[in-house]
């Protein structure tokens, strides 16, 4: 019976954190992503790179790990041809995967991203989205959240595009054990082909990075009906890898239902 009721609890929670994150209004895509976050509780906070400034949302856990998570591209373009003048996503998944976490959690966001200044371009949100500059940036702010506290482990979670920052910045900052990606486009070539996209010229692509650390433990979640990252645009990703492990599930898409399953994907970590 508790069994029953716990996973009742937490079916329950997860379509709260939906309708949170699906709200509507006329605000900014970043002051409605602000409003999401601060609905569900959590708090927000800002960081500096050498060149940017990152928002940071943060959870009020207490634990041994520090999970910390990247969203997805959200709009670079508007209509396709227009540079969007805020990219931040408009749905953020992440933060309600976040909002889930029982554990210590912090959201970092892009350079360029939720309305915040730095050394931005139109390419370092459109076509050099995973380039070497952001990167480095995220790398940046990572390792000063896991030199603030000491002794918790860092597990980096990214979805959709945030997974291809996860995996890079994963691969950089030798602290972080594990990542976890979630409807990730691993091979941004071959994604931004089925598409019919302009190549991310300036973005760096995890399908033909020649190798990974062999302590980097990877997991990758993919839905079969995910019409945005489908399983062929990932083919040529994880191939004989050690340490790599990627799940399919059959009924997911590129959004639903990572959160009805979030909370068992983070007691197996």
């Amino acid at each position: 019976m508790l069994a029953n009721y716990a996973r009742n609890w937490l079916r329950c929670k997860a379509w709260f954190v939906t309708l949170i994150i699906a709200g509507t209004g006329c605000a900014s895509p970043a002051a409605r992503f602000n409003d999401n976050a601060e609905s569900l509780g959590l708090q927000l906070h800002v960081m500096e790179s050498n060149a940017f400034r990152h928002l940071l949302v943060s959870n009020r856990q207490s634990g041994e790990r520090l999970h910390i998570y990247f969203g997805g591209d959200g709009t670079p373009w508007i209509r396709g041809r227009e540079i969007a003048m805020d990219p931040t996503p408009r749905k953020a998944i992440a933060l309600g995967l976040l909002a889930l976490d029982p554990q210590p959690a912090v959201y970092v966001g892009r350079p360029c991203y939720h309305e915040q200044p730095g050394a931005c371009s139109r390419a370092l949100v459109t076509s050099a989205r995973y380039s070497a500059t952001v990167v480095e940036s995220m790398a940046q702010v990572v390792r000063t959240l896991i030199a603030e506290r000491p002794g918790q482990m860092p597990i980096l979670i990214g979805y959709s595009g945030g997974g291809v920052l996860a995996l890079l910045v994963a691969e950089r900052v030798v602290e972080v054990g594990q990542v976890v990606t979630i409807a990730a486009n691993l091979d941004i070539d071959a994604w931004s082909d089925h598409h019919g996209y302009l190549p991310l010229t300036g973005s760096i692509n995890p399908a033909e990075v020649a190798s990974w650390r062999s302590n980097l433990k990877q997991l990758h979640l993919s839905g079969r009906q995910d019409h945005n990252v489908p399983l062929t645009t990932i083919r040529r990703f994880g191939v004989e890898l050690p340490n790599v492990e990627i799940r399919f599930y059959d009924e997911f898409d590129h959004s639903c239902c990572w959160q009805q399953i979030w909370p068992e994907i983070l007691n197996g970590l």
